[in-house]
């Protein structure tokens, strides 16, 4: 039998929370027929025995840390289902989720992702869906704005209750992609390692005439503890280059070089703002990840 839905897991260094994750997945699926797969980026933390002694659980190892994007798109290549889910080891769909997400896209035939509500393990409402990058929003970012304004629409669109939506862009810690969309697009760039390569998946299927949704009536409890914080200096290095990327993709002509150049005065004020609060390791690293990027003028393959 066809599996309604196919999970697609990238586990990195993440057995503490992986069967918490696939404990919740069998949850949110309900009266779904469900296939799970875990894609683990060469973990050597017990990750790859772990699923091997749980039922009904692919294993796909690689050997090196392929990164995010060229494992789930690993994953998404090996599933079956009429749709698949991407679903990061420290993220908990609600019961109930996935059945929601899936009636969301099957009512919406132009929609071809879809997104849960995120909360904070206390249940509080984390940020879930945002506006397409811009001037505008990257300027309020560089100006760390959100001090003042924490619930302007520049910063991140607010996940009201209520029927499902279009948005611009959601988070990629739990979404559901319809394959049709999803192939056309040739999944995720895998030039991105790891963050943004959602942002940059929902711009593109946008410009192919897909709309994205979030879907208030589903929700996922989102920890962002998992192994991405782990190192902080590779934390900041791959945010900043993936960030670099996603601007030098979607920014063209005469809009990219000022995009590029609020992106930097942006890390700029991270760094002052973890001096001022007493945290010069982390200014460090935001400084050297800065320095790391290429040039205004450098050009990027595909860009």
């Amino acid at each position: 039998m066809t599996p309604e839905v196919s999970a697609v897991v990238v586990a990195y260094r993440t057995a503490g929370l992986l069967p918490r994750c696939l404990d919740a997945l069998d949850a949110a699926a309900g009266g779904l027929a469900l296939e799970r797969i875990v894609v683990d980026n060469a973990s050597g933390d017990g990750t790859a025995a772990l699923v091997g002694a749980r039922a009904g659980v692919r294993l796909v190892s690689n050997d090196t840390n392929r990164g995010f994007a060229a494992a789930a798109n690993q994953g998404a290549r090996v599933a079956s289902g009429r749709f698949v889910l991407f679903l990061n080891p420290d993220a908990r769909p609600a019961p109930g989720s996935l059945e929601a997400l899936v009636a969301a896209l099957r009512a919406t035939p132009e929609a071809g992702l879809a997104s849960p509500r995120l909360v904070w393990p206390d249940g509080t409402p984390q940020p879930s869906a945002w506006l397409a990058p811009s001037l505008a929003t990257l300027a309020f970012e560089a100006l760390r704005l959100w001090n003042l304004r924490p619930r302007s629409r520049l910063d991140h669109l607010e996940s009201i209750q209520g029927p499902p939506f279009a948005v611009p862009c959601v988070c990629g810690a739990c979404l559901l992609a319809r394959p049709a969309c999803f192939d056309a697009l040739g999944g995720f760039d895998e030039r991105f390692f790891l963050y943004h390569e959602d942002w940059d998946l929902c711009l593109r299927a946008r410009v192919a005439g897909w709309s994205c949704l979030l879907v208030p009536e589903a929700s996922a409890v989102h920890e962002r503890g998992g192994s991405a914080f782990q190192d902080r200096a590779d934390f900041w290095r791959r945010y900043t280059e993936s960030r670099d990327l996603l601007i030098r993709r979607h920014f063209r002509g005469a809009r990219r070089p000022p995009a590029l150049l609020l992106h930097r005065l942006g890390l700029r004020a991270q760094a002052f703002a973890f001096r001022v609060a007493g945290r010069p390791e982390e200014s460090r690293h935001v400084s050297a990840a800065r320095r790391a990027l290429p040039s205004l003028t450098a050009r990027s393959r595909g860009c």
